[in-house]
């Protein structure tokens, strides 16, 4: 098949080549000095016009400071190494990188094809070689990278919070969404933090820090009005809610987030909050619409949030339940795309029956996409009932550990056509099992049953 036409691409004139430079290395030209603008088009004159090469040069020079001797150095060690032939271009990030960083990015070479390196494996390795030491300080080099997005110092213990140009850093990386330092020895995080309004991840656990975005923690624990401006939040758990009050978690605005897709809500001491108030602070805590993950930690209200359903969490599709103190659950059958259900240690549950099904049409089945089931602790649970043949049309796994008085569960669940992990250990009561199988026999011998019981069934 032959061309009808062939368009000739021209090089890009002087003037033009000077402004994709600009673009690139986003650079404000009503800012720039005359020395600047000479060096620039120096270097778009030895791009020779070429728009990919030109692109590539700016990439390097948007990550340095915009000043004469950093872009002149850039010039320097660029083409000082690059020859003519373009396809070369793959190794100008290569060619900007510190020496130090070169040799690391050279011993990754010794490892096989499709290995995976594990970061502290290769650090300790790096480390050993004298390729890197250990972090004292930011270095001077993430302040030039004002477009980087992820920033890891997590298990660092030799970073602080009075490390040098950590509060400088932060007021440069303004584009930065990942910021990680859990296990670290930071022991509050500098005011200049609330100049990073794209951050999305932010990860504090197992520090000593005594602030966010420049509020001091107090007994009360940090106010939960700081979650107000943070509206690109993707992931967030919240800890010590007893700690808080219904109008603190008002001003949270969890229901703004769009953005947020999975969500811890965790109580650790019922002794200090009254129930009737921690049932007002769950309450009034309801996500938004596009939530995925659920997780509710020792919550003691006597009713679950009654945002927990099909209208409030359309798109849920896993939900977690640790030792809650709810008698009985919310009507779960009715979340269209839950997938996964772990109950653990819900002291409480002595019975699942037809709440589950809440306003279900007769017409529809229950759990209509869930594949795991997973029931741990529930050490009360006598039974769960009312399940028809058609619910868990999706079922994949089912797990019953720790289920002490459970005594029987719907004879649908064996009967899913897609079922094909079973794991029930330590319920010496339930009389449901598999098949006619013995409910008297050990739990070592339920599990050397199963696999025998899925041939059967030719699953």
């Amino acid at each position: 098949m032959g061309a009808l036409h062939i368009h000739h691409v021209n090089k890009l004139c002087g003037e033009d080549g000077w402004d994709l430079l600009c673009s690139r290395a986003q650079l404000d030209k009503e800012k720039e000095t005359m020395y600047m603008q000479a060096i620039g088009k120096k270097i778009v004159e030895r791009c020779d016009g070429l728009p990919m090469v030109i692109k590539a040069v700016g990439g390097v020079l948007r990550c340095c400071e915009p000043t004469c001797n950093e872009w002149e150095n850039v010039c320097n060690s660029i083409f000082s190494v690059l020859p003519d032939d373009v396809h070369t271009l793959i190794r100008l990030s290569y060619v900007d990188l510190p020496s130090p960083l070169k040799r690391c990015f050279l011993y990754c070479s010794l490892f096989p094809p499709d290995f995976v390196i594990r970061r502290r494996y290769v650090t300790q390795q790096w480390a050993s070689e004298g390729f890197i030491e250990p972090v004292e300080t930011v270095p001077q080099g993430i302040r030039k990278l004002t477009h980087l997005r992820t920033l890891l110092f997590f298990e660092n213990r030799n970073l602080n919070s009075n490390c040098h140009g950590l509060a400088h850093t932060f007021r440069r990386l303004t584009l930065l969404r990942v910021l990680d330092l859990h296990s670290s020895n930071v022991e509050h995080v500098p005011n200049a933090l609330g100049n990073v309004v794209h951050l999305r991840y932010l990860n504090l656990l197992r520090t000593r820090a005594a602030g966010a975005a420049g509020n001091q923690f107090n007994a009360s624990g940090w106010p939960l009005t700081e979650l107000s401006s943070l509206s690109k939040l993707t992931s967030l758990q919240i800890l010590r809610l007893e700690r808080a009050t219904w109008v603190d978690a008002l001003e949270s605005t969890l229901s703004q987030k769009v953005n947020l897709r999975e969500l811890e809500l965790c109580c650790v001491n019922e002794q200090y909050n009254q129930e009737f108030t921690i049932r007002d602070v769950f309450e009034v805590l309801c996500p938004a619409p596009c939530l995925v993950v659920l997780k509710l930690q020792s919550y003691f209200g006597q009713e679950y949030p009654s945002w927990i359903a099909e209208s409030k969490l359309p798109n849920l599709q896993c939900l977690e339940l640790h030792r809650c103190s709810c008698k009985r659950l919310p009507a779960l059958s009715e979340l269209p795309h839950l997938r996964s259900l772990v109950l653990i240690d819900l002291q409480n549950l002595d019975i699942m029956g037809s709440e589950l099904r809440g306003r279900l049409d007769a017409n529809k089945a229950a759990f209509p996409r869930l594949e795991k089931l997973d029931f741990s602790g529930l050490d009360i649970l006598l039974s769960w009932i009312d399940l028809e043949d058609g619910d868990l049309p999706s079922l994949r796994s089912v797990r019953f550990v720790g289920c002490w008085k459970l005594k029987s569960v719907p004879s649908v669940i064996w009967s899913r056509t897609k079922l094909g992990n079973i794991n029930i250990d330590e319920c010496p009561d339930l009389r449901w099992l598999p098949h006619g199988s013995d409910s008297r026999t050990s739990p070592q011998q339920q599990r050397q049953r199963v696999p025998i019981l899925m041939r059967i069934l030719g699953r």
